[in-house]
């Protein structure tokens, strides 16, 4: 199957993903496509496609994480309820703390912001920076 065919059914399957493990599967498969598509050098076109699907998936994340109960620790709090188990630790979601920071600061972004990013092939770390000036700016 054509790498660009595959791409296009993760963008599909992202836009239809409910649930964070399902979005970090998709963002785990671009990476991994845009790893394949530079080293068989298939062409800026489908490494910029892999790393925008990429990046949506960890702005999708970010989003995710934003919206869900934080897991307040062992120290705090022994477990659930009977009624509400509780909420999961990012080790559970196979994300450590620097890829939820990532994948946040992604989707505190404003949409015009984000999409100069994933249509482009920005480091994160270039990112951080111009966040880091926004906050600048700002005060």
């Amino acid at each position: 199957m054509n790498e660009l065919v595959k791409l296009e059914k993760a963008n599909f399957l992202l836009a239809e993903a409910k649930t964070l493990t399902e979005v970090k599967k998709i963002k785990d498969m671009a990476e991994a496509a845009r790893a394949y598509a530079k080293a068989a050098n298939l062409g800026s076109e489908a490494i910029s496609y892999a790393t925008e699907i990429k990046y949506r998936a960890e702005r999708k994340i970010g989003e995710m994480l934003k919206e869900s109960p934080k897991n307040v620790g062992a120290k705090k709090f022994s477990g659930g309820t009977k009624v509400e188990p509780p909420a999961p630790t990012l080790s559970d979601l196979g994300l450590t703390k620097k890829q939820s920071s990532q994948a946040q600061m992604l989707a505190s972004l404003p949409e015009e912001k984000f999409e100069m990013i994933a249509k482009s092939e920005i480091p994160i770390s270039k990112i951080k920076q111009e966040i880091m000036k926004m906050k600048i700016k700002k005060n």
